[in-house]
């Protein structure tokens, strides 16, 4: 296990440990063309903005708990076939689950990913407000937004280490007892990284945060290149606010940690995933 150095100017309570995500407030990003200018860069890097005191989106997440909309969710990990699967469940229903702390069937978690929620419920268009530097490159038409897809889910919920064919602007937008947690890794490691048969944007590589520490889980492929794998990565915790500029390509794990260890919590996200156009 390797010791990750803290961030330094973080003020929020934090469960593990991190090498620097770059970590800018977000006011110094209301320049015109900033998102632009920065995504143009061959080497751009994550960028986690922290946003203090942010609105509550307490009423976005109210039409959820109001709504009979089926939507599929899933249960365990999708990197793990074995024991995984895919029910339809009114939200109302789901969110009352996250909020009595029952996300869970067994030991896995109950997750509602990448869900195209503007597409499946129009009503929600009025209470989801796209960023600012990527509303202004698609006002100029300098990108196109593939989906906001929504993920919401109780605290133990994981996403596998992978990348997107897109950049990503990831917003915490509500959260109950919980915070997110992103691993990152360079695509200069896809080399090491690229071991899934179930989908080729997928690793068979997982760590293990539970104690405080980042290690390579020890079912994991790759332990002869462990150091070298740890040494590169970032990790990030977004709280209520927070957003994550993910630029495509960059490998990242994703889970909802908690912040009471005697009760469940659950996260609510959107994930804005969208292209830049080719001058």
């Amino acid at each position: 296990m390797t010791q990750l150095r803290r961030i330094k100017t973080v003020k929020l309570r934090r469960l593990v440990s991190t090498v620097a995500c770059r970590r800018y407030d977000d006011v110094g990003w209301q320049r015109q063309g900033a998102l632009v200018s920065y995504l143009a860069q061959s080497d751009a890097q994550p960028i986690h903005f922290t946003r203090e005191g942010a609105k509550s989106s307490r009423e976005l997440f109210d039409l959820l708990r109001k709504s009979n909309t089926l939507a599929e969710v899933e249960i365990g990990r999708y990197d793990q076939p074995e024991s995984f699967d895919k029910v339809e469940i009114p939200l109302g229903t789901y969110m009352e689950l996250l909020d009595a702390g029952k996300g869970q069937f067994g030991d896995k978690a109950v997750y509602l990913a990448q869900w195209p929620g503007l597409e499946a419920m129009p009503a929600l268009k009025e209470k989801v407000t796209t960023p600012p530097w990527l509303q202004e490159a698609l006002d100029v038409q300098q990108a196109d937004l593939y989906r906001a897809s929504f993920f919401v889910g109780p605290t133990s919920a994981i996403t596998p280490l992978h990348h997107d064919p897109y950049d990503n602007l990831f917003e915490l937008k509500e959260a109950c007892r919980a915070l997110k947690h992103f691993t990152i890794l360079p695509k200069r490691l896809s080399h090491l990284l690229r071991s899934s048969e179930q989908q080729k944007n997928t690793s068979s590589v997982d760590f293990d945060i539970s104690s405080g520490k980042l290690a390579l889980s020890a079912a994991s492929p790759s332990q002869k290149y462990a150091q070298e794998i740890l040494n590169a990565a970032q990790t990030c915790v977004l709280a209520p606010g927070d957003t994550l500029l993910l630029p495509r390509g960059f490998w990242h794990r994703v889970e909802t940690i908690s912040t009471d260890s005697a009760q469940p919590g659950w996260a609510a996200s959107i994930g804005f995933w969208f292209r830049m156009r080719a001058n």
